[in-house]
């Protein structure tokens, strides 16, 4: 039996389960694993420890989903990020690249299945039937409107959000990333980025947590430089709203 691989494991099970240091090894779950693997039981798998240990994890973890608002943070990613409307044909710039017809961040070119969704349809026909260039500048908010088109925005991207965070997140991961809002916000708004852009942020956070590192604050960072190696440019924006969420001065 490796006992350096036992020992990393359970210093990691300390981590996510929450057990002071100051707590006693020698009784309880943690010390009949130690005792049995190393002292007593020669026939126990490390496949059989890690079940002992992550069973025990599910009952003793106090890790809980943060209080997220969804519809909060969907206008704190339009005000803070996504900005208004935006269309190639009306008021084209180099800054918005390829970008098709745009509304607080959903395109409608490259949008995909969420411009489908009944909420999608609905959404861009509002638009359509209303939208006038000599009103609908660059940026425009929708008006009278802007609250409705919000409204539809949330109906679009939540279950989205949630479709990419059951599929690219370890169980581990998932549970620390919802139980802190600044993570949940990086992966709420990773949604707007697109499903590559997701999986490629989940990825390393899953990798991040599998070594061990399960402190909601270190995993901000992960994320961060998780953006710092794309081409978004929005490292600097998400790390100033992580801050105020940090200070709960937001969501």
């Amino acid at each position: 039996m490796n006992e350096k691989k036992i020992l990393k494991e359970i210093v990691r099970f300390r981590q996510i389960s929450k057990i002071n240091e100051s707590e006693d090894l020698n009784e309880g779950l943690l010390g009949d694993i130690l005792k049995s693997a190393l002292f007593g039981d020669k026939d126990m798998s490390w496949d059989k420890i890690l079940d002992l240990l992550f069973s025990g994890l599910k009952q003793k973890s106090n890790v809980s989903p943060a209080d997220v608002d969804f519809e909060k943070i969907t206008k704190l990613v339009i005000d803070k990020i996504e900005g208004g409307y935006y269309n190639p044909d009306w008021h084209r710039t180099s800054a918005m690249g390829r970008s098709g017809e745009t509304m607080f961040g959903i395109d409608r070119a490259h949008g995909g299945n969420l411009n489908t969704s009944p909420a999608g349809v609905e959404f861009w026909s509002i638009i359509d039937k209303n939208k006038k260039p000599e009103v609908w500048k660059h940026g425009y908010r929708g008006g009278e409107l802007s609250e409705k088109l919000t409204d539809l925005v949330v109906k679009i991207m939540e279950p989205h959000y949630k479709q990419l965070s059951e599929k690219y997140f370890t169980d581990e991961a998932k549970k620390i990333v919802d139980s802190d809002k600044g993570l949940t916000f990086n992966f709420i708004y990773a949604s707007w980025n697109g499903p590559g852009f997701f999986q490629k942020f989940a990825t390393d956070i899953n990798e991040a947590v599998e070594d061990g590192i399960t402190d909601p604050k270190e995993l901000q960072e992960v994320a961060l430089d998780s953006r710092r190696e794309t081409v978004l440019g929005s490292a600097n924006k998400i790390e100033k709203i992580m801050n105020d969420i940090n200070s709960n001065n937001l969501a």
